[in-house]
């Protein structure tokens, strides 16, 4: 299930963009209207690095889009456990959309129980569709397990092969801008 159903109404948005003399001009860039979408939730590994700042940036322009996707944030003090759980019954109580965002360690068993591995695990659970998001050269996610590692058997290998295996298309966003990827996923 795509995450728009509505195609006809559109925002227009202006960004710039390089001409071949180098010259920047405003081209329109159309992203649908989230009205009416099911929800949708980030999953991610939050490191505060630049793929989650862009992946913040990308959920600023759904949500201004009238998109009902969600992404944890909370301030000092606040439980971003609560969010994720709040989030996740969100998910399956609407039959909602995970979008993955796939770096290398994403689904990594963490000292967390609100990980991406947990995420991941309730996908494969309750049934969520996921749309991942390859955001790096690495893909499927290839999180460390082992011996030495809380994930001794390689479970979160897994949740990916059933969630993210070959059979499930992934957008490429390694070299889309933040609106570009808005868009793909709105589509």
């Amino acid at each position: 299930m795509p995450l728009s159903i509505a195609t006809c109404c559109c925002q227009k948005i202006q960004r710039s963009v390089a001409t071949p003399c180098g010259n920047a001009q405003l081209e329109a860039v159309e992203i649908p209207t989230g009205e009416g979408t099911p929800v949708a939730m980030f999953s991610a590994r939050f490191d505060g690095g630049p793929i989650e700042q862009k992946m913040r940036r990308v959920h600023k322009i759904l949500v201004d889009n009238s998109y009902n996707a969600l992404m944890v944030q909370v301030d000092a003090g606040e439980s971003f456990g609560v969010l994720t759980a709040t989030y996740l019954g969100k998910l399956k109580a609407d039959k909602g959309l995970m979008i993955a965002v796939c770096t290398h360690h994403y689904g990594e068993m963490t000292d967390s129980a609100f990980c991406s591995f947990y995420e991941l695990e309730f996908a494969v659970k309750h049934k969520i569709q996921v749309l991942p998001l390859r955001v790096e050269e690495t893909y499927p996610p290839q999180p460390p397990c082992g011996k030495d590692h809380l994930d001794k058997d390689g479970v979160a290998l897994g949740y990916i092969g059933m969630k993210l295996g070959p059979d499930v298309l992934y957008v490429d966003c390694r070299t889309m801008s933040e609106m570009d990827i808005a868009r793909a996923i709105a589509t």
